[in-house]
This record gives C-alpha cells, structure tokens and sequence, in this order.
C-alpha cells in the first residue's frame, strides 16, 4: 500500500473517530455532566472551593488505606 493512501485513510479514521466522539459528547444530558463534575477525580483538592458531599483527602481514616501499597 503507498504511504500517501495509509495517510489519508490514517488522516481520515482519526477525523471520523473525533467526529464521532464529540457527538457522543454533545448527545449527553447537562445533568449527567453536571453529576460527573461534582464528583469528578479532583473534588475537594483545592482549598477554596467547598467540599459539597465528600470528604478532603487529608481527613480520610486510615482504616480506609489498609492494604494498600505504593
């Protein structure tokens, strides 16, 4: 297969697969995204913001960390 046809078929299934997962995005209802804000990866890390439901990370028990490893 030439090189300039493996680009444009490259070139063309990576638009289509962003194209695909903006859709996928928009398509998603405003609460769903307002749901995974809320409890997204790094709530309650900054120290301005209130911590709505969750617990900091400095106030979790230890109990919790059994096991464990780093």
């Amino acid at each position: 297969m030439p090189v300039l046809t493996l680009t444009v078929f490259s070139l063309v299934g990576l638009g289509v697969f962003a194209a695909l997962s903006a859709a996928l995005y928009s398509s998603l209802p405003r609460s769903f995204l307002e749901s995974a804000e809320r409890h997204g990866r790094f709530h309650g890390l900054n120290r301005d913001e209130p911590v709505v439901g969750g617990t900091p990370a400095e106030v979790m028990p230890e109990a919790s960390l059994s096991g464990q490893t780093a």
